[in-house]
Parts: structure tokens; sequence; C-alpha cells
């Protein structure tokens, strides 16, 4: 699957809790690491184009922020049929993350 656009907080959850693995990936215009780390997680995510996910502004939907313990961005947090299994912020190792993400959609 690819980015999947978040409309409404229900609809997130709804979306991460039907996933086999899902990424979610949280930023803000105004941060300049989210700057340069927005086109490595995309690229990322073209790659490893099987998998769903998404970007959220923590200011456009603060509950999905809250809910998810978001204090800061960026953050890339990887759920596994909705229970978060991989949370990275500030400089997300984008190894790490490719790697947790493979791991997931490869078990069985």
């Amino acid at each position: 699957m690819p980015f999947i656009e978040t409309t409404s907080p229900v609809q997130y959850s709804e979306t991460v809790k039907a996933s086999k693995v899902f990424l979610t990936y949280f930023f803000s215009d105004g941060c300049p690491p989210c700057k340069d780390l927005s086109p490595r997680i995309a690229s990322l995510m073209d790659e490893l184009a099987d998998i769903p996910w998404t970007k959220i502004d923590p200011s456009v939907f603060p509950e999905v922020a809250a809910q998810n313990l978001v204090f800061t961005v960026p953050i890339a947090a990887v759920y596994a049929y909705g229970r978060e299994v991989f949370k990275s912020s500030r400089f997300v190792d984008i190894a790490q993350l490719r790697k947790t993400l493979e791991a997931y959609r490869d078990a069985e």
C-alpha cells in the first residue's frame, strides 16, 4: 500500500489497527530536522511500497499526537496491528527503521 492521507483521528486509528505493519511519520512544516528527514522517509517508503504509511502534523491532529505520546517532532513510529512496536525521535536511524518495518512485514 502506498501513502494514506489521514483525514480524521477515527480513520487513522482504524487504518493502523487493520494494518499488519504501519508507519506514522509525525512532522511539522516549521521543523528543520523534519525538512531533512521527510524526503528520506518518503524514499524509504517508496522502496517498501507494500507497507502503508502516513504523515501527521500534530498541530492538525492533536488528538492523534496525544494518543501516541508525541511531544516533539520528528518521530517515526511503527505499529503492528495497532500496537506500537518501534518509535524513534529527533535523529531517526533510517537503517533501523527499515529493518524494523521489514521484520514486521515479513513476520508470519
